[in-house]
Formats: structure tokens, sequence, C-alpha cells
């Protein structure tokens, strides 16, 4: 119980309750899922194992609707995956309901938050003016960092650079920014 208390105590008090509603939801959720008896059946013809219906429907219900806690965190609004829920369970049988309520950041208010990949202006150009001459991201990235040597160009991680390159799609490629 304690956890519960000092998780709701980092939050809003005027938000708190919305919180309390919402671990406790998913609580009820996530019980009823380690109850399902099987999670995932094998498809016939495929010898591959897929989700149960009734997990599916457990993930649909699991999209939060609380305005509070959508403001706050918007991808509450969309359905959890079943991964999901199997760690919410795990988690919640190991913390309980602080389980279901993130620890806010540790950014002081006007401190920079560290978590935002920094690049300077010309390696966004260098990017997209050259990404399409690339057979993989990480060749992309070996070049892009020699040329932030010999420009000054601040640049992200190779794990970033990376990141971006899956989600541009064949055919819709459009740049990195």
């Amino acid at each position: 119980m304690k956890a519960i208390e000092d998780a709701l105590r980092r939050l809003p008090a005027a938000q708190r309750d919305a919180w309390m509603r919402e671990a406790r939801r998913l609580a009820r959720i996530v019980e009823s899922y380690g109850a399902i008896k099987p999670k995932r059946l094998l498809i016939a013809g495929k010898a591959k194992y897929e989700f149960a219906p009734a997990v599916i429907a457990l993930c649909e219900e699991a999209r939060c609707k609380e305005r509070v806690i959508i403001d706050r965190e918007p991808h509450r609004a969309n359905r959890p995956s079943p991964y999901t829920l199997d760690r919410w369970f795990k988690d919640y049988r190991r913390d309980g309901l602080a389980s279901f309520i993130r620890s806010p950041s540790n950014v002081a208010p006007g401190e920079t938050d560290a978590r935002h990949a920094r690049i300077s202006s010309g390696a966004v150009e260098y990017i997209n003016s050259n990404w399409r001459k690339y057979q993989s991201p990480h060749i992309l990235y070996q070049d892009l960092k020699e040329e932030a040597e010999r420009a000054g160009w601040t640049i992200p991680s190779q794990s970033w650079l990376y990141r971006r390159w899956r989600k541009i799609t064949y055919g819709r490629r459009r740049g990195f920014r």
C-alpha cells in the first residue's frame, strides 16, 4: 500500500482520484487476463500461435478513457498489445496497483530533458539529402559522424538514426525530420 501512496503523491492532487480509478480498472483487466487459459491458440494449418480472442478483447477494454490521464499520457488511449497485458500482469503481481502509475520524469522544471535527441540543422540537411544513397543506416551513420566531426555538428546516437530509418516505408520516403 505504501508504494501506491508514494506513486500517487508524485501526481497533482486533483488527478489522484482519476489515477486510482484507472489503476483499479487495469487491475481488474489483468486479473481477468491471468484467468484466461490458454492465452494463445495454435492456428490450424499455419503452425503458429496467436492470442486468444478473449485476450484481444481485454486489450481493447484496456484503452484508457479518462481525459485527465490521456492529457498527461496520450499513448494510454491506444490499445495495448497482448504482450503489454502480460507485462502488466507480471508487474501487478509484484508491485500491486502502483505498477499502473508511471513515475514522473526526474527533470526539474526549467532544466533541459536529456532524453530528447539533439541534432544540428546541417546534420538534418545532410541526412535528408543523402540517405537514399545508403543501403543501411549503419553506413549512413558512419559517414554522418565523419562529416559532423569536420563541420562541428551535433548528432544523435546511431540507434536514433536507426529508429528513424525503420519508420520510413519504401515508396513514401520523405526524409527524417
